[in-house]
C-alpha cells in the first residue's frame, strides 16, 4: 500500500524476526562437488524426497546471530533513472534523468546515517508556436504570448548535483538536503517521521514541485529576455507540508487513514495552500507456497488548493493545483519471489479520478500586465466581467484512474544486490512514467533465507535501519 506525500513509513521492514526457521539447501550435485575437488557421488540425485536435517541449537544461534548482524550492514551503491512527464513540448512536457549515490552505516546498530548526493538533468522540449495542441487558451510563457509570437522562444535547460543526508533509527527519522545549486531557484529541503506507537505516524515535508522544469527549477522569462539579459526569474516551487497517518491491522488485513496540509510557495509564484486526506483497507487474499501472496484493497483520495496554477505565466507556479480532486481505487499488489535470491513486487491500481480547477489571471501578482494583456486580447467589458476573457477558464474533467509499481532486485553474491524498478501513472492530469536501476554493495555479508532480505532497497524516501 502506498499513500500521497508520504515515503515509506518506518514500520514496513518486510523481514522476519531472527531466529526463524533456516532452510537448508539441497545436496549438491556432481558438478558441485567436481568444482570443490570433491569426489562425485557414488549415485544419481535429484533433490527430491530427501529430508532437510535441522540445525543444532549452536549452529541456529549462529545463524540467528549472523543474519542479525547482518541487517545492520553499512552500504555503498547507486542508482540512475529517468521519468517522462507527458504534456505539449516546451510548456508543460518534460523529461528528468537523476543519478544519485549513496553511503549508509550504522553507529551501534540503532542508528543509520545516509548521504544521497544526485545529479539532475531536465529537458522540457522547444515550443512550436505554429502548433501549440493541446494548450487551452492563448498558451503564454512567463510574460512571452506565443499567440502572437513571431518565433519560437529558446530551449532552456536545468541541471545540477544536490543531496540529503538522514539519519534513521527504528521509530524516527529526519533529512535535510539542497535543491540542484544549478537551479536558477534553490531551496533547503527537509523532512521527518516520529512514530510514537505501532498506529501513529507524523510526518513533515519540504520538498521541491518536480511537476515541470518551472515549478522544479524555475524559468528565464523570455517575454523580458534581451541580447544582454536572460530574463526575469520566475518559479522554483516548494511545499512545505505536515501531517499524519493512522494503521490498524496486521499483514492479513488492516485500514489506514492520513491528513496533511500545507502551503507551496516560489520566486514571484502566487502562494497556495493544499490540503489532503486519504483512506485505504486491504487483505491478503491469497498466499502461494514457496513464491509470494497476493493483497486486494481499497482506496479514496481526497485534495483541495486554494488557488489554481496549472499554467505557466509570469506568476503562476506550473503544477497540478485543481480547487478539488478525488481519486478512488483498487489497489492490487503481488509480492513474490524466485527460490532465495530474487524477490519482486508487483502493484498495480485501477479506479476513477475527477476534479475541478477553478478560472485564474494569467498574471495574478501584476495587475498591469493583465490589464495590458486583456487590451491586446482586446476583451470586452461585458467579457472582463463575466471573467471569460484574459484569464484561464475553469475546467472539470472525470475519467479512468491507473497506475502500476513493479520493482525487483537480486542477490548476485553475499555482498552484492541489482535491481530495477518501473512505475507509470495517470493521477493528474497528465501520463508519467519512471524507470531505474540501482546497485548496492553492503559491507557485511547477508545469510539469504527466502524472505529476508529481498534486497528491495528504497531509491527515494528514507532509507531503513535494517537492510531491506
Amino acid at each position: 500500500m502506498s499513500y500521497p506525500g508520504v515515503s515509506s513509513p518506518l514500520n514496513y521492514q518486510p523481514y522476519p524476526f531472527a531466529g526463524s526457521a533456516y532452510p537448508l539447501p539441497g545436496a549438491p550435485t556432481d558438478q558441485d562437488l567436481m568444482d570443490r575437488q570433491v569426489p562425485p557421488l557414488g549415485g544419481s540425485y535429484n533433490g527430491e524426497g530427501t529430508p532437510q536435517v535441522p540445525l543444532s541449537e549452536r549452529e541456529q544461534a549462529e545463524h540467528d546471530l549472523a543474519e542479525l548482524e547482518g541487517s545492520y550492514s553499512g552500504w555503498v551503491g547507486g542508482t540512475a533513472s529517468a521519468r517522462y512527464r507527458s504534456g505539449v513540448a516546451g510548456y508543460d512536457r518534460l523529461t528528468d534523468f537523476e543519478t544519485s549515490l549513496e553511503a549508509s552505516f550504522t553507529a551501534a546498530n540503532s542508528v543509520r546515517f545516509t548521504v544521497v548526493p544526485k545529479a539532475v538533468f531536465l529537458n522540457s522540449g522547444v515550443l512550436n508556436v505554429g502548433n501549440y495542441t493541446g494548450i487551452v487558451g492563448s498558451p503564454v510563457i512567463g510574460t512571452y504570448n506565443t499567440a502572437i509570437a513571431a518565433s519560437n522562444p529558446n530551449q532552456q535547460y536545468a541541471n545540477g548535483i544536490g543531496g540529503e543526508l538522514q539519519v534513521a533509527t527504528r521509530n524516527f527519522a529526519a533529512a535535510v538536503g539542497y535543491t540542484p545549486y544549478e537551479f536558477l531557484v534553490n531551496h533547503i529541503t527537509g523532512r521527518a517521521l516520529f512514530r510514537p506507537n505501532n498506529h501513529f505516524t507524523l510526518f513533515f515535508n519540504r520538498d521541491a514541485v518536480n511537476e515541470t522544469q518551472l515549478s522544479y527549477a524555475g524559468l528565464y522569462d523570455p517575454g523580458t529576455a534581451s541580447s544582454v539579459y536572460s530574463g526575469n526569474i520566475w518559479g522554483g516551487v516548494v511545499q512545505t507540508v505536515g501531517g499524519v497517518r493512522f494503521d490498524a491491522g496486521n499483514e492479513r488485513a488492516g485500514f489506514y487513514l492520513t491528513a496533511d496540509g500545507g502551503e507551496l510557495t516560489g520566486v514571484h509564484v502566487l502562494d497556495n495552500t493544499k490540503f489532503e486526506a486519504s483512506v485505504g483497507a486491504y487483505f491478503l487474499a491469497h498466499t502461494f507456497p514457496g513464491y509470494g501472496r497476493l493483497n486486494v484493497g481499497a482506496s479514496v483520495f481526497g485534495e483541495h488548493f486554494s488557488n489554481e496554477e496549472l499554467q505557466l505565466s509570469y506568476g503562476l507556479g506550473g503544477y497540478f493545483s485543481p480547487q478539488d480532486f478525488l481519486v478512488a481505487s483498487v489497489p492490487v499488489t503481488f509480492v513474490g519471489r524466485y527460490k532465495s535470491n530474487f524477490h519482486y513486487t508487483i502493484a498495480g491500481a485501477v479506479g476513477v479520478q475527477t476534479f475541478q480547477e477553478d478560472s485564474q489571471l494569467y498574471f495574478p501578482l501584476d495587475r498591469a500586465l493583465e490589464s495590458s494583456f486583456q487590451s491586446v486580447l482586446n476583451c470586452s467589458i461585458t467579457q472582463l466581467a463575466n471573467h471569460s476573457c484574459g484569464v484561464y477558464l475553469a475546467n472539470s474533467n472525470t475519467g479512468g484512474n491507473y497506475s502500476i509499481n513493479t520493482e525487483g532486485a537480486y542477490r548476485i553474491a553475499d555482498h552484492w544486490y541489482a535491481g530495477g524498478y518501473l512505475s507509470a501513472n495517470n493521477t493528474n492530469n497528465y501520463n508519467t512514467v519512471t524507470a531505474g536501476f540501482f546497485v548496492r554493495y553492503l559491507f557485511r555479508p547477508q545469510v539469504g533465507t527466502d524472505d529476508y532480505p529481498t534486497g528491495l532497497f528504497p531509491v527515494e524516501g528514507f532509507r531503513p535501519l535494517r537492510v531491506p
